[in-house]
C-alpha cells in the first residue's frame, strides 16, 4: 500500500540544520538523490544537459561547506520496491531515450517512469564522475555518489576519482543506504 502520510512526516522533519548550527559547522551532507531530482529546477524548454547543469550547480554550493554524499536508489528487477515504483507511474508510462542533448520531456514523465528515471540518474552519475570542470569543487571537500553500481564513487582533491568498494551495498532503497553513509561519515570524523 502506498503511504499517503509520508509527505506529512517529511514536512515535520524538514528542518535540515538546527538554528544553533551554522553552515560552517557542517562537515557532511547526505542527500537522497531521487528526492533531489524532484526539487532541482526543471528547464521548460531545455535539454538533459541543462537540467544536469542545474543539479551540478546545487551540489557545488553544498560542496563549499562540507563533504557531500548523494545516494540514488538502486534498481533491481522483481523487488518489492519495483512494485511500488510501478504504482507511482500510473498515468505516465512513456519511455524516452534520454541523452545529454535530448529535449527534456515533462518532469513527471522522466521522474515517475522507472526506465526514464534510471536513464537520467545514469547520465547525471556519469557527468559527475567525468566532468573535469566540475571536479574543481572537490578541492576542499569530497563528493561520494552512489548510483547503479553497488560501490560508490568518490571524487576528491580536485578530480581524483576512486571506486569505494569498501562502501558497497546491495540494498536498493536510498533511505536505508543514507543511514549507512551517515554512520560511515560519523566514524571517519
Amino acid at each position: 500500500r502506498a503511504a499517503t502520510s509520508k509527505s506529512c512526516l517529511m514536512r515535520q522533519l524538514q528542518v535540515e540544520v538546527s538554528s544553533r548550527t551554522t553552515a560552517s559547522d557542517t562537515s557532511v551532507v547526505v542527500i537522497d538523490g531521487s528526492a533531489l531530482l524532484w526539487v532541482i529546477p526543471w528547464p521548460a524548454e531545455g535539454t538533459t544537459t541543462d537540467y544536469a547543469n542545474n543539479l551540478k550547480h546545487a551540489i557545488a554550493k553544498i560542496l563549499k561547506v562540507g563533504d557531500v554524499h548523494i545516494v540514488f536508489d538502486q534498481y533491481y528487477d522483481y523487488s518489492t520496491k519495483s512494485v511500488t515504483r510501478s504504482a507511482r507511474a500510473t498515468g505516465v508510462s512513456r519511455v524516452h531515450e534520454l541523452q545529454l542533448n535530448t529535449k527534456l520531456p515533462s518532469h513527471k514523465t522522466v521522474l515517475a517512469v522507472t526506465e526514464n528515471n534510471k536513464q537520467l540518474i545514469n547520465l547525471i552519475f556519469k557527468l559527475l564522475i567525468e566532468d573535469e570542470s566540475f571536479h574543481e569543487y572537490t578541492q576542499s571537500h569530497k563528493l561520494i555518489v552512489i548510483g547503479e553500481d553497488a560501490a560508490p564513487f568518490e571524487i576528491s582533491d580536485g578530480g581524483v576519482v576512486i571506486r569505494r568498494a569498501n562502501l558497497s551495498t546491495s540494498h536498493e532503497e536510498a533511505d536505508n543506504i543514507i543511514v549507512g553513509q551517515a554512520m560511515v561519515s560519523a566514524r571517519s570524523k
